[in-house]
């Protein structure tokens, strides 16, 4: 089924909702879910549905690794 899906494609899975796919062979469909992160499912058995829906851009705070400074006497 996942056969006419191609990379970027936003789909819907009835169980994670949206995602995007990021890689897609013979046996592995691998997607990006909105809520859910990175999923990998077995291509000839999933069960997507194409979406015209737009997804929300993930965006990631950045944190801070300077080093603290010691107060000086």
């Amino acid at each position: 089924m996942a056969k006419e899906f191609s990379v970027g494609q936003v789909v819907e899975h009835s169980t994670y909702g949206l995602g995007t796919i990021s890689a897609i062979d013979a046996d592995r469909t691998t997607i990006d879910f909105e809520s859910h992160g990175t999923k990998k499912f077995v291509t000839s058995i999933v069960k997507l549905q194409a979406s015209d829906k737009v997804l929300q851009t993930r965006t990631r705070r950045r944190v801070s690794r300077k080093p603290k400074l010691k107060a000086t006497a």
